[in-house]
Parts: structure tokens; sequence; C-alpha cells
């Protein structure tokens, strides 16, 4: 039967949730293994903190199971999207200030971008990117990473931040430009 869950939609797979099926754990699981990748990326990018990450992701996804064994869910990848995002903010209220960026969780993408830089170079571009993600208002950090490290499209992302389109390209257009700016402003310094 697992092999055939797979065949299934995420909102199939939750109804067989709700419904309380015998197939109900394996649905689950396979739900779990469709997003876990991705949403733990975005948590990860949007906390810079691995034991924070840790906890937000755990905590939606039983969330997600609480929610759904009584209720239907229509859209399940904006959904638990959703949920992570609103225990994000939370955690965010609560720590007013978030920690810096942990190294490990620097993109693949960003380090081949920069091969071609010394090592020392290297470290330095990373610092630097990372303060220019950690000074991003989250409204544009949010989107931007959905796009960035997550490649997600527009209508996406505008469907999981309920944002219309054109909102959620100029927001990503603005992290761009914000973090383009910090990155030249650091290194016209270090040249200088």
């Amino acid at each position: 039967m697992k092999d055939k869950l797979s065949k299934y939609s995420l909102e199939k797979l939750a109804e067989l949730i709700q419904n309380d099926s015998k197939y109900s754990n394996l649905a689950f699981a396979e739900i779990y293994y469709r997003l876990s990748e991705n949403l733990y990326l975005f948590i990860c990018k949007m906390t810079g903190d691995s034991d924070a990450a840790n906890d937000i992701f755990q905590e939606t996804f039983i969330s997600f199971h609480k929610y759904v064994i009584k209720n239907t869910v229509n859209h399940v990848t904006s959904f638990i999207f959703t949920i992570a995002r609103n225990l994000f903010i939370n955690y965010k209220r609560i720590n007013d200030k978030m920690r810096p960026y942990n190294e490990e969780m620097i993109q693949d993408e960003a380090a081949e971008q920069i091969e071609q830089i010394s090592d020392y170079d290297t470290e330095l571009y990373k610092k630097i990117l990372n303060e220019a993600l950690d000074t991003l208002d989250f409204k544009y950090k949010e989107v931007f990473v959905m796009r960035y490290y997550l490649d997600m499209d527009y209508d996406k992302i505008a469907i999981l931040t309920d944002l219309d389109v054109n909102t959620v390209k100029t927001r990503v257009h603005r992290a761009k430009n914000f973090i383009k700016e910090h990155l030249e402003k650091h290194y016209k310094e270090i040249i200088d």
C-alpha cells in the first residue's frame, strides 16, 4: 500500500488521515516525506538557528496532525507552510533579535557561485551575505528565501503568503537589491 500512497495527492492523503483509515499513519508519513525537506530548509533560513528550526519543524507537523484529524484540508502544502510561518512569527516575537545564521545552513548554491574566490574571501562573503539576510525585514526575507532557497515560483509564494503576485515580485526585487547593495558596500570597504 505504501507504493500506492506515493501516487495519491496530498489532499487525498490528508483525507485518509481525517477518516482515520487503517492507512492514516502511512498517509501522514507520506505527507511528511514529500514536504519535510523544503519545509525544514525554509524554517532554517528564516530562523538562522538549527535548534529553533527543529522545534518549529516538529511543532508544525504536530499541529498539522492535530488539525487534520478533525478537519478537511484543501491545500496541504499551503496549510503546512502557513503553520510553520505562524510558528516562526511567534518565535520571532519571543526572541526580539534573531540569532545570526549558522554557517552550516548556507545553501550549496551560494558556495558554487563563489568557488573562484579564495577560502578567505569565501568565508568573508558568507559572513557578509548572512549579515544582509539577518538585516532584511521579515516580509522581504520570507519571500526571498522561498524564491531562491526553495526555488518556488511567484504564484506559489503568493498563495503561501496570501499576497498578490505583483507584491511578491516587488518584495523579492527589493530584497535582491538590498542584498546586492549590502554586498557591494562591504566589498568596497574591503577594497578601499
